[in-house]
């Protein structure tokens, strides 16, 4: 008899919307569990179960991902919430800023984000940065819904954008306006 498990989809959700970690989460507190009652049957055995339930929990930890996604309505939300003073998203971003979308990694500090901006709204890049072809671009370091439409997953956006580096960072801006995104790989 096969049970159906459902299949992941690309929101991380299996089709009966259960979280797919909300499933690891239940398999990992068995094994804990389980740990737990052989520990204390002897004492040899409760050691033996505090170390293999310590190694467990690296484990669990050292795969978590440290990998971020977050969005703000607007310019002054982020400010609020610090992406800018973090570095996620750039000091430079224009305050007239919506729709900004943010992924990032805490370990590899790799990051993108996207944002819309008003036409005919001025970008003030910092004087660091430097018009690049994009020809040779890196690629996005994940894979998201947001980036700009029509820009295959892993790839860069077309020659809708004029493309600078900024230190680590590369920045395209729309050439008709209304679109900002940035990105950089891990360091």
């Amino acid at each position: 008899m096969q049970r159906d498990i459902g299949t992941a989809n690309n929101l991380g959700y299996r089709n009966d919307a259960q979280p797919i970690i909300q499933a690891d989460l239940r398999q990992l507190r068995w094994l804990g569990l389980l740990i737990q009652t052989l520990g204390v049957m002897t004492s040899t055995r409760y050691t033996l179960g505090r170390l293999i339930k310590s190694l467990a929990t690296v484990l669990v930890v050292g795969c978590a991902s440290e990998t971020l996604e977050v969005n703000y309505d607007s310019y002054a939300v982020a400010v609020e919430a610090g992406s800018l003073q973090r570095g996620w998203l750039p000091l430079w971003l224009p305050a007239a800023s919506t729709r900004i979308f943010e992924q990032h990694n805490l370990d590899t500090n790799a990051r993108m984000w996207a944002a819309d901006v008003p036409v005919g709204t001025e970008v003030v890049l910092p004087p660091t940065c430097a018009s690049v072809s994009a020809q040779g671009l890196p690629r996005q370091p994940f894979e998201r819904h947001w980036w700009p439409e029509g820009v295959p997953h892993g790839g860069v956006p077309g020659q809708d954008f004029i493309y600078f580096k900024c230190g680590a960072e590369y920045v395209g801006l729309a050439a008709a306006g209304g679109k900002l995104v940035g990105w950089a790989a891990a360091q």
